[in-house]
Parts: C-alpha cells; structure tokens; sequence
C-alpha cells in the first residue's frame, strides 16, 4: 500500500455496510470489464477507481479488490477514503461528504508517503550514481595515445 487516508466521521445510517457492499461489488466490474477507470454512484455512495494503463483487467480488478479489502478492515465505517496501491487508485464518499475535506490521514497512511517519497529519492540518487559511475568508466576506457 502506497498511501490510505480515511475519514473521521463515522457512518450511522443502518443501510451504510449494505449500500457499501453493492457499491464496491459494482465498482469491482466495472473495473474488470472496462478500460480500467470507473466512476459510479450507488444510493448515496459514490465511487471511483483507477488502475494503472498496463495492467489487464484481471490484474485491474484484483488491485481493486485488494483496496476494497483494505478499506473493509482499516476504514470500516468511515463516510469517505482513498487506497493508493502500486496499480490502482479506490476512492469512495458516503452522502454530501467531500473525500478531500473529511479525511483524516489514517494509520499507516505517512508510512506510505514517506515510503514513496524514499522510492522517488533513491532512484534519482541512483541515476546520479549511475551517470557517476558511467563518466568514469567512459574516462578510464579511453586510450593514452594523446601522450605520444
């Protein structure tokens, strides 16, 4: 998991899992049968998901499982969440609940952040390195004849 926010506010409407659980089985379809990208509304839940360009659509519709799994068991009745996995995006708000005003960054979720921006650090340290390493050898490749 790249990055996990979900909501403080917490469902109280009786109908919130059930509503939930058809919203995200319809989401995990749409998903699977498409190009990938999904936007649907359901009662009063609206969700979206994203995979990645490359991934089939049964690779797309396990990343989305996968994130709905997680906000099961990490947002359980949160009004609105985003799951960023390596290959999709899942986002989700219940009602008039705005995802970027009622989340809360959950548990785990700086982890995550920090955890991608090392990934993004370390791979530029590496490209310098490698253009380092690629200079030298380049200069130590070369012939002495200039001397003669």
């Amino acid at each position: 998991m790249l990055h996990k926010v979900c909501s403080k506010k917490m469902a109280k409407s009786p109908s919130f899992s059930e509503e939930m659980s058809y919203a995200f089985g319809e989401i995990e379809s749409c998903g699977m049968n498409g190009n990938g990208f999904c936007d649907l509304s359901y009662g009063k839940f609206h969700v979206m998901s994203q995979c990645v360009g490359n991934l089939r659509s049964c690779d797309c519709g396990e990343c989305v499982n996968k994130a709905m799994q997680i906000v099961h068991d990490e947002c359980s009745y949160s009004l609105a969440g985003e799951i960023y996995l390596d290959g999709c995006y899942l986002s989700y708000s219940y009602g008039k609940n705005k995802i970027s005003s009622d989340l809360d960054e959950g548990k785990g979720s700086k982890e995550g952040t920090q955890k991608l921006a090392a990934i993004v650090v370390g791979g530029i340290v590496a490209a310098i390195l490698l253009g380092v390493v690629y200079y030298f050898m380049k200069s130590w490749g070369k012939k002495d004849d200039d001397y003669w």
